[in-house]
C-alpha cells in the first residue's frame, strides 16, 4: 500500500485539493485514511480505482463526465 498526501492525490485525479476536502466532508469520493486525527492520506491503488469508476463507460452512460 502506497499512501500519498492530499496534494499528490489531487494531482493524480486532476482535481483541486479543495475538491478532495469537499468530497471528504460530503462522504463521497475516493477512500482515505486519517492518521493522528489531522493527517489525511490516500492509497494510490484506491485513487486509480476511483478514477477508473468515474471515467469508465458506465459513468459516461449515466451522464457523468
Amino acid at each position: 500500500m502506497l499512501l500519498v498526501k492530499e496534494e499528490e492525490a489531487a494531482r493524480i485525479l486532476k482535481e483541486e485539493v479543495a475538491t478532495l476536502r469537499a468530497w471528504r466532508r460530503a462522504g463521497v469520493g475516493p477512500s482515505f485514511y486519517i492518521i493522528a486525527k489531522r493527517v489525511c492520506r490516500y492509497d494510490v491503488a484506491k485513487l486509480k480505482e476511483f478514477q477508473k469508476q468515474e471515467t469508465g463507460p458506465e459513468a459516461q452512460r449515466a451522464g457523468n463526465p
